[in-house]
């Protein structure tokens, strides 16, 4: 659709990261398939999918913030780490796990206090 320049002139001007824009530009390219004409009006309402798309990652980011580490691995990877935690895996597993797939080594000490300061709690199933 558009040349590589101009996708990074948009994504900086926009302030959105590249799938950003891509959902950005779906999303609004259907907004305005749906209108019957096009007023200026309909086109700068069309903007508040721009603002849902900038709420969605500041949430995000709020998010990422919660959890606390030093550890650059157990930032990089926290999102797995959380997973693997929630579905039932241990601490050596949890680093085993990120030894075979990223070819990275974290303790299973740093993990534990990763997950207990943060107050990651597992995901119960309803079985008692």
């Amino acid at each position: 659709m558009f040349s590589e320049n101009k996708r990074k002139r948009y994504m900086r001007l926009l302030d959105l990261e590249e799938e950003e824009l891509s959902l950005f530009l779906k999303r609004y390219n259907y907004y305005l398939k749906s209108k019957k004409e096009l007023s200026p009006n309909i086109i700068l309402n069309g903007l508040f999918i721009l603002d849902d798309i900038r709420t969605k990652r500041e949430k995000q980011k709020a998010l990422r913030a919660k959890y606390k580490s030093r550890n650059k691995y157990i930032i990089k990877y926290r999102d797995e780490i959380i997973e693997l935690y929630q579905q039932g895996f241990g601490f050596t597993r949890i680093s085993k796990q990120l030894e075979v797939n990223h070819k990275i080594k974290v303790s299973r000490s740093s993990l534990y206090r990763y997950i207990k300061i943060n107050n990651i709690k597992r995901e119960t199933d309803g079985q008692s």
